[in-house]
């Protein structure tokens, strides 16, 4: 199922990032079990929720420019890839 939601996505929104398209289809493929449903799932995905996920992946790139952030609980240093769910 992935795969034909996977091109749905290529298809609805051309020159996205493949990887970003893949991230999306990786979601939707969870819950849609056959391609009536994927094919509403790709419906339902705008562009600004794609923009969104563009921009998590530009704060975690930047992210992992920083090798620790402080714990908000203890001020501790701990790994800041380990705060989010980075690509």
């Amino acid at each position: 199922m992935r795969e034909f939601i996977l091109t749905a996505l290529k298809a609805k929104f051309t020159g996205v990032n493949a990887n970003i398209l893949g991230r999306v289809a990786d979601m939707l493929a969870k819950t849609a079990t056959n391609e009536e449903e994927a094919t509403t799932a790709v419906a339902g995905v705008t562009k600004d929720y794609i923009s969104l996920i563009e921009a998590q992946k530009v704060f975690c790139f930047e992210l992992e420019k920083f090798p620790f952030i402080l714990s908000s609980v203890d001020n501790t240093p701990t790994t800041a890839r380990g705060q989010l769910s980075c690509f």
